[in-house]
């Protein structure tokens, strides 16, 4: 068995040392890369691994979809691959390939997604209203976008694609997977487990701007903490929380002596 480490990238990782460390006793492990910018990639494995197949992407929009099922599609191909990890230039692994493979090896097939039906009023739940005519679920679930999928599931993604219920959604990678699995591909609810493997802090959540020339407000986007340093205190938190990667972590931050937790 391998595992496929998908990374869906705007360009290079930003902390590569904890990466190397990871993967210099990752035996098992191939990587796949959709750069939106791929002329910026410069770390070896990320590098070799990007793929020909690619969109140009956007915050958001359904290319995100399109650009993980490239990266899903890519890593399909090699039959070896049994479990299809998504991951962003921002995550870290916290505990070594090791502990990802012997977790992985006692699924039965099962994929990872930690998902939600959104109760009546939320963000989320109103998203629906946003589907294609003749698209609907029911129930209607969201999800976190870091998913860890089998191959029969990945098989049945690429089989059935229905990208085009959810063009004029927002955040539709937020939705997509579940809902086609379970709704289009008839995926039994319970070949999935509810489990988070990424960790993302939405508490501590940050908002951005996008202003005009004019200083006018032109949208304003919500995003998870971002770390300009990680404690082992931080890991330590991710690691009881069951999750093998942490997100997001920043270019330049001191991740100090982190390493010793993936190799």
């Amino acid at each position: 068995m391998t595992v496929a480490l998908c990374f869906l990238t705007i360009a290079d990782l930003s902390q590569p040392a904890m990466w190397d460390a990871f993967f210099a006793r990752a035996d098992g492990a191939t990587v796949y890369c959709h750069a939106k910018q791929p002329d910026e990639v410069t770390t070896g494995l990320l590098k070799n691994g990007i793929i020909a197949e690619r969109v140009a992407t956007a915050h958001g929009k359904a290319s995100l979809v399109e650009a993980s099922l490239n990266l899903f599609r890519a890593a399909f191909a090699d039959v070896r691959n049994e479990h299809f990890i998504l991951l962003s230039e921002t995550t870290v692994p916290i505990v070594p390939f090791a502990d990802v493979a012997r977790g992985l090896g006692g699924l039965a097939g099962k994929s990872l997604i930690s998902f939600r039906i959104p109760a009546q009023g939320t963000e989320h739940f109103r998203r629906q209203a946003a589907l294609a005519e003749g698209c609907h679920f029911t129930p209607f679930f969201e999800h976190d976008q870091w998913i860890i999928l089998s191959r029969r599931h990945v098989g049945l993604l690429l089989e059935k694609p229905k990208l085009h219920c959810f063009a004029r959604m927002f955040a539709p990678d937020e939705h997509y997977f579940m809902n086609v699995l379970v709704h289009h591909c008839g995926m039994r609810p319970d070949e999935v487990l509810n489990r988070r493997r990424t960790f993302v802090n939405w508490k501590e959540r940050q908002v951005k701007e996008v202003r005009d020339e004019k200083g006018r407000l032109v949208r304003r986007t919500v995003h998870p903490r971002t770390y300009d340093a990680l404690t082992s205190s931080d890991v330590l938190e991710a690691r009881g929380a069951g999750c093998w990667f942490f997100r997001k972590v920043s270019q330049g931050a001191d991740c100090g002596g982190l390493v010793n937790f993936v190799s």
